[in-house]
């Protein structure tokens, strides 16, 4: 882009990359210079997967007037008609013209005749046009093409089988509701959600999305974090619905942080963690992230150990955020017996994980305590963990060579 910024293909791919990571409104503005480029000469490209991008891109912006269009110029192509079709018959089913939206639905399907969004979309469509017979026989026909299209389940009237073929899994859920929602069927798809078993944050988010009702958003917020990590695109916009009707909150901008961090929008993370803190600063997770960034991305150290210790001194008997801090101790410099005197006064905790307990075995090394290094190492059952493949043999062979040499 710096040598030619008009390039198509490199604007697309770019705009494509930004879109992935959630950044809609940045993405935008390149799909927009690929279009430039290809449509300077001639007003129908030979390739038209930039106004497919684009298109979805406004309908993630909530933009869908406009997405409409781009959706529409996108079908100029074949390789682009069958996602571009599914989306404008979305749309048209959320401005309710359901005639116009089979019409669409049935074009996408000439394209991919066995695309289950499309084939599910096309009878709900079917059932809003009041053809409820005709619906039923073509959800037969989707659940003989594949038993595990929820949707066709549950508008057949199988709702008990969807639900153990769900079996619980709230990633099935929601993604079933995302399914129904984004063709406007929110209360089939807040329906859904009601009947996940389990106490989900994600779940009463997308639920207040969905619905309007804010009580759900003291449901997200009381729900415990552990294991909520939020990945999809779609995910964004019900955290930031949340943010922006429950500031009191905490867990909000803590959710979407991890999600930008994860999109290596590591500012957004940041912003978003420190939101989270200075609006509950007692939870050590969100402290324990802004340490990880402050220094690894930011190369602040000062604010880096501030942070993690801030996080174990909330809570004292997590074994992973002790190992961390030791880990961010060793980065910052402290000397061996420091590290050692800090790990030995923890001995409880040190000894709750194995990574942990070989850094403590490591450290009785460096100090010459190899007796009692070995002692623990032959005395303890490790497991092995990915990223510490000879750690424990490592530090096992250094005991008895030193011992020897002595």
């Amino acid at each position: 882009l710096k040598r030619d910024p008009g390039d198509s293909r490199a604007n697309n791919a770019y705009g494509l990359l930004l879109m992935r990571r959630g950044r809609f409104d940045l993405a935008e503005g390149y799909f927009r210079a690929a279009i430039e480029r290809i449509t300077s000469r001639n007003p129908n490209p030979y390739c038209s997967e930039a106004y497919m991008n684009l298109g979805l891109c406004l309908r993630y912006q909530g933009r869908e007037d406009e997405a409409y269009d781009a959706f529409f110029k996108a079908t100029w192509t074949a390789a682009e008609q069958e996602t571009s079709y599914y989306h404008i018959a979305c749309i048209d089913c959320k401005r309710g013209d359901y005639a116009l939206a089979l019409e669409h639905i049935d074009r996408s399907l000439v394209k991919n005749y066995h695309s289950l969004k499309a084939r599910a979309l096309r009878g709900l469509i079917l059932d809003s046009l009041g053809r409820e017979e005709e619906a039923a026989a073509w959800y037969e026909e989707n659940l003989r093409l594949d038993a595990f299209d929820y949707v066709s389940r549950i508008e057949s009237g199988d709702i008990d089988g969807a639900l153990t073929m769900m079996n619980g899994r709230v990633s099935s859920f929601i993604e079933c509701a995302i399914d129904y929602a984004e063709a406007g069927y929110l209360a089939d798809a807040a329906d859904i959600l009601r009947r996940c078993p389990a106490e989900h944050p994600m779940v009463h988010y997308y639920l207040a999305l969905y619905t309007g009702d804010n009580a759900e958003l003291d449901k997200a917020a009381a729900c415990s974090s552990l294991y909520c990590f939020p990945n999809k695109l779609e995910d964004i916009a019900a955290l930031r619905y949340a943010m922006e009707n429950n500031p009191a909150d905490a867990k909000a901008p803590y959710y979407l942080g991890c999600l930008w961090y994860d999109k290596r929008q590591y500012d957004e993370a940041i912003a978003c963690w420190e939101q989270s803190v200075r609006t509950d600063d007692s939870f050590p997770t969100a402290w324990r992230n802004l340490s990880l960034a402050y220094f690894n991305k930011r190369g602040d150290r000062d604010a880096a150990r501030k942070a993690m210790e801030r996080a174990y001194a909330l809570d004292e008997g997590d074994a992973r955020i002790l190992l961390e801090l030791h880990q961010l101790y060793g980065k910052l410099g402290l000397k061996p017996a420091d590290r050692f005197a800090f790990l030995d006064a923890r001995k409880d905790v040190v000894f709750k994980r194995d990574d942990l307990t070989v850094e403590y075995c490591t450290l009785l090394n460096d100090l010459g305590r190899y007796e009692d290094a070995l002692d623990i190492i032959l005395n303890r059952k490790f497991h092995p963990w990915e990223g510490g493949e000879g750690k424990v043999t490592g530090q096992y062979a250094v005991a008895l060579t030193q011992l020897g040499r002595i």
